[in-house]
């Protein structure tokens, strides 16, 4: 059996900065060390639960931001 990794809050964080600047899934999925269907997942019960658009403070955002383009 595969051992579950749970994303933590920060990640999280990460993947709606970075779905809310338009990054593709691999792109975030790259800065996280994660899969991009475990981000995919992620993306899509954030968004079942309606959480999907709750981004951090704006300069926290704007810092991940950059940080993924690096």
């Amino acid at each position: 059996m595969a051992k579950a990794s749970f994303f933590r809050g920060v990640e999280l964080d990460v993947i709606r900065v970075g779905v809310a600047r338009g990054r593709t899934y691999q792109e975030i999925a790259d800065y996280l060390g994660r899969s991009r269907n475990g981000v995919f997942q992620q993306k899509r019960k954030m968004e079942e639960a309606g959480t999907l658009s709750d981004l951090p403070f704006e300069f926290l955002a704007d810092r991940l931001d950059e940080d993924m383009q690096k």
